[in-house]
């Protein structure tokens, strides 16, 4: 009886919210594979996974409706918002469409590429937002994004930007540990702005919103896992009095 509350607790939790039955219990197995897979990868020796099982995982990647809508950990030490403007050819007519991404940073010093949102107007800050939320985000300790994301965000739950890192920096209550965390990311961001800006000149322009999407997810999750190859190539466990930004986010997308 008590596994059976546990397991309805469990299933709750990571339903989302306002989703039919059908849908909770899709979303329910989908999150399971997702988070049991990302233990497995984090649970593995300092030295990671061989090479020939590097190269495999780089074959394997979700689509673009199941990346998107991919469950995220409750709390980050900073997450850093960016911008991509993508050419698109509707119709025959040359148009840009602006997308927001944004990188998270685990306190273990570990990097995950959150999402990418098209821009719709004024109304899209509050999607990223209640998107975020939906997906399990509760907790950013530095948040470095426009005043517009940085409204919406702490207006959805308080915790989901407890302070801004021009917040952090001002007050002086920032330790040498945060302030490295803080520079590691702006680094990688700045970094995979510059890889993704690369493979939009590349592969640009885009034939419709949906070829956009299918893009930007599948070139976001060989970043991530560039990145992630990154962290088990680290000789220490957490980047912080390192000033070099990732090394593997030079490479061309």
């Amino acid at each position: 009886m008590t596994i059976n509350l546990k397991l309805a607790s469990i299933r709750s939790a990571l339903a989302p919210r306002g989703s039919s039955p059908h849908e909770a219990e899709d979303s329910v197995q989908k999150a399971w594979i997702r988070r049991a897979s990302r233990h497995a990868m984090q649970s593995m020796p300092p030295f990671g996974p061989s090479t020939s099982d590097r190269n495999a995982m780089r074959y394997f990647f979700l689509d673009a409706a199941c990346w998107f809508n991919e469950a995220l950990c409750c709390r980050y030490t900073v997450v850093q918002f960016g911008k991509l403007r993508l050419p698109m050819r509707i119709d025959g007519v040359l148009t840009t469409a602006e997308w927001h991404w944004a990188l998270g940073l685990f306190t273990d010093g570990q990097f995950q590429v959150f999402g990418a949102w098209r821009d719709e107007g004024p109304e899209t800050v509050q999607r990223i937002a209640e998107d975020l939320h939906d997906r399990g985000l509760e907790r950013v300790h530095a948040l470095a994004a426009d005043a517009g994301v940085v409204a919406a965000m702490k207006a959805r739950h308080p915790k989901l930007c407890e302070l801004t890192v021009a917040e952090l920096v001002e007050s002086g209550a920032v330790s040498y540990r945060m302030r490295q965390a803080i520079r590691w990311t702006g680094a990688a961001a700045q970094r995979l702005q510059e890889r993704m800006s690369r493979a939009v000149k590349k592969y640009g322009p885009f034939a419709d919103h949906a070829a956009a999407a299918e893009f930007l997810a599948q070139t976001f999750q060989r970043a991530d896992r560039d990145l992630l190859a990154d962290y088990w190539d680290r000789t220490k466990p957490a980047p912080y009095g390192v000033s070099a930004a990732p090394r593997i986010l030079v490479r061309a997308a």
